[in-house]
Order: structure tokens, then C-alpha cells, then sequence
């Protein structure tokens, strides 16, 4: 995960690009966001195209610990999350 990666703030209602780099990876991606500094996970996108960005409509409710996860849709696939928590206001 590239972006966001931590210390951004993102405003509820606004778009923003999550962005990942993978190498060696083919197939599809799922996006996730933590509220809670990774304890729980949602899905942002279920499956997405494994082209390194994904714009996706910021939602409410603030938190300050916020995390993102790019993950590969194959069970057991290799995933990556963002270095540090980010701001939803």
C-alpha cells in the first residue's frame, strides 16, 4: 500500500485513490478499512482489478485509526497494509 499510508486526513464525503504497488501477483484484489488500527476489517471493494489504484468515496464515522489493506482475492494470497493509521473527518 502506498496510499494512504498512514498520518493522511481524509475528509467523509470526499473521493480518494487507495494506490498499491505488486509484483507477481495476477487476478484480482480486494480492498479493506480499518477503523481501529487493524483489530477488524470491511470491505472497501471486494474485487477489484490488480492495477495499483482504486478510487473509492470516503464514509463516515471519523476515527483517527484508520488503516487500508490491498489483499489478493486467492485464499492464502499475499496482502500488504499501510505503514501507519490515517484520519477519516
Amino acid at each position: 500500500v502506498t496510499s494512504p499510508n498512514g498520518g493522511e486526513t481524509l475528509a467523509i464525503g470526499s473521493k480518494a485513490t487507495v494506490t498499491w504497488a505488486s509484483s507477481g501477483v495476477n487476478g484480482y484484489v480486494k480492498i479493506e478499512l480499518s477503523r481501529n488500527g487493524g483489530q477488524t476489517w470491511s470491505a472497501i471493494v471486494s474485487k477489484t482489478s490488480n492495477d495499483g489504484s482504486h478510487t473509492w468515496k470516503v464514509a463516515g464515522p471519523a476515527t483517527n485509526q484508520a488503516r487500508v489493506r490491498v489483499a489478493s482475492t486467492s485464499r492464502g494470497g499475499p496482502s500488504d497494509t499501510g505503514n501507519d493509521n490515517f484520519a477519516i473527518r
